[in-house]
C-alpha cells in the first residue's frame, strides 16, 4: 500500500520519508514491526538508501546511516532489503 510519503510493506514495517526538508534526502526511515527483527538489529528504526540515490549515498536497499544516539545499540548491519 502506497500513501504518498509513507507506506507499510508486506512485513508490516512502516516506511516514511525523513522529517527533514519536507521529506527530502536519499533515504527512507523504516520502522521495524517484528520484535525478533528489532532484537536482532538492535534498534526499531533504521534508515535505508532509496532507489536511484546517487552512488555517494550508498547502495539502494542498504543501511544509509545510523543516528549517533542509536549507534551503540546496533548489533547487526550485515543485511540489506
Amino acid at each position: 500500500m502506497h500513501l504518498g510519503h509513507a507506506w507499510v510493506d508486506a512485513h508490516d514495517n512502516g516506511w516514511a520519508r525523513p522529517n527533514i526538508n519536507g521529506g527530502a534526502g536519499y533515504h527512507w526511515d523504516v520502522f521495524i514491526h517484528n520484535a525478533a527483527a528489532q532484537q536482532a538489529i538492535g534498534v526499531a528504526q533504521i534508515n535505508v538508501v532509496e532507489f536511484a540515490a546517487p552512488s555517494t549515498e550508498g547502495n539502494p536497499g542498504h543501511l544509509h546511516h545510523v543516528p549517533s544516539a542509536k549507534q551503540a545499540a546496533v548489533t547487526d548491519a550485515g543485511w540489506s532489503c
